[in-house]
Order: C-alpha cells, then structure tokens, then sequence
C-alpha cells in the first residue's frame, strides 16, 4: 500500500501530466474473428487486454505492451489519466499514455512539445514559462521520439517531470517519469532509461 505522500505525489501527476489529447471512451463489447473487442466513441474498435499468463508482458494498448520490470517496480491502480501508473524505488514515478493515432490524424512532434508544457503550465503560467532542463532525442523499437524534462511547481512542491514523447504513422505515446524535487540527477536518467527499456512497441500491420 502507497503512503499518503506517495498518493499525492501521483495525484499532482495526474493533474499536471498532458491529458490524454485525443478521449476515445469505451463504449460498448464485441466479437470480431472470434477475439473479443471494445467499441470506442470514435467509431473504432480495439482488441481487448487479454493478459496471457505464462508472458511477461502486459498489453497496455494495441501495439504497446510494458515488459519485463526491474524488481520493486509497483503498478497502482489505473485512472483515467494513465494507461499505465507505477511506484518506482527511491520515490520515483512513472506512466504511460497511449493514443490510437498518429501522423495519419496530423499529430506531429511541435503539437505534442506544446501540449504538454501547455498543460504543465500552472496558476496563470505561460508554456513558455516552464522551465526545460534537458532535451534528449530517443529511439523504441524503431520509433523515434523526444525526451523533454521540464520542472513544475505544485503548491509549493518542485516536480521533475522527464516525458519522452514517441510518434508514428498511428500511434502516439507518452512515458513518463516524475519525482519531487529540482534536479535531473544521473540517478533520474538511469530511471528514465529503464522505464523506456520496458516499453515495447510491435511492428505496424499494413
């Protein structure tokens, strides 16, 4: 169980972290080639999570999956603003954010900068206020991204968020990490690191 620290940590994530850009609520359960499906509000559909038990792996949406954490490593329970959410040793956080579309729905790498400093930006800040720490160019599985790091004030708190951004064709990701404090230490960057090593991305089905 997360003490009452470690849970308002994750709810300051939640209400900082990007918004999940593009809703596509669960709407209604299907079959389709015998697998069973959800229905989105977009008027798409998806494969649901069916987790086989002998894998290491955890489907988190369509492509995606989180593999193979490092011992210690907590998944908390999942809210609405996360695909993913866990409890890393050393007061670290991470999640992930998966969305169904991509360069297909004109999403492109500057959009995605700007959301996510756009919705750090607190009580009356500009997105050019947030101050960025570091800016990494990264690669998973063939997709390439960003790494972005920025530091956000919650009241009265400093959060380090580090949010690697990855885009193709459909898909758009956001793996977080996040801890309390002002500076991106190389202990923060081996976190960041691991977490992108347990995301796996499959190949895009023509």
């Amino acid at each position: 169980m997360i003490s009452r620290v470690q849970y308002l940590i994750v709810v300051a994530a939640c209400l900082l972290a990007p918004d999940v850009v593009f809703s596509q609520a669960v709407v209604g359960k299907s079959i389709v080639d015998g697998k069973p499906v959800e229905l989105l509000s977009d008027n798409t559909w998806r494969y649901r999570d069916e987790q086989d038990p002998n894998s290491d792996c955890r489907v988190l949406e369509d492509r995606v999956s989180y593999c193979n954490p490092p011992p210690g490593w907590t998944t908390l329970p999942k809210d609405s603003s996360f695909d993913l959410s866990l409890s890393l040793p050393n007061e670290f956080y991470a999640g992930v954010i998966v969305e169904l579309l991509g360069r297909n729905r004109t999403v492109t790498m500057d959009f995605m900068r700007f959301a996510i400093l756009e919705n750090a930006a607190q009580d009356g800040m500009e997105a050019e206020d947030i101050p960025i720490v570091d800016i990494e160019t990264v690669e998973v599985d063939g997709i390439r991204g960003e790494t972005i790091t920025y530091l956000v004030e919650f009241k009265g708190a400093q959060v380090v968020f580090s949010n690697t951004i990855l885009l193709d064709q459909s898909l758009t990701i956001q793996a977080m990490t996040w801890s309390i404090g002002s500076d991106y230490t190389e202990e923060y960057r081996e976190v960041t690191s691991a977490f992108l090593d347990t995301i796996e991305i499959a190949s895009r089905s023509e």
